[in-house]
């Protein structure tokens, strides 16, 4: 008998750390996407201020070298303002999304993606396809769920 509550406890834990139950144990993994989906959104209707909004008031951003850099929303927005005045997205998409959550009430998360991108170069007059990869950590700030850290990955 004590095996039997001993697994169905188990059982319980686990399915509540994976988000597999139902109820306030899950784990908030479409929220996490959701900021994914409206990053994607943003980026092909060329709003930088929805862009901006995915991020915290100031964010890290960890470029290929290495090196961190301090950014701000207004930054960021200045920063997608002119990549879109040089390119026009078809394609904007996150795959391969993995997220894992941490913190004491599980509020950060680590995501890992792709990004494929299909995009015309005004700057070049050609179209081009891309497959970027990435990591982010967001945080559950003010109960919205933002991006404190960018790291280019390749």
């Amino acid at each position: 008998m004590r095996r039997v509550v001993l697994v169905g406890l188990v059982l319980l834990v686990c399915v509540g750390l994976a988000g597999c139950g139902g109820g306030g144990g899950t784990l908030p993994t479409a929220e996490v996407s959701a900021v994914f989906d409206r990053y994607s959104q943003a980026a092909l209707t060329e709003d930088s201020e929805l862009l901006a909004s995915c991020y915290a008031a100031s964010f890290v951003v960890v470029d290929t070298t290495g090196q961190s850099h301090q950014v701000t929303r207004a930054m960021c927005i200045d920063a997608w303002n002119i990549t879109f005045g040089l390119i026009d997205y078809s394609q904007y998409e996150f795959t391969g999304m993995q997220i894992t959550f941490t913190g004491p009430n599980a509020d950060r998360a680590i995501v890992s993606a792709s990004i494929n991108v299909t995009g015309y170069s005004s700057w070049t007059n050609e179209w081009y396809t891309n497959t970027l990869v990435g990591q982010w950590e967001l945080q559950k700030l003010d109960g919205q769920w933002l991006i404190v850290k960018e790291k280019q990955l390749a």
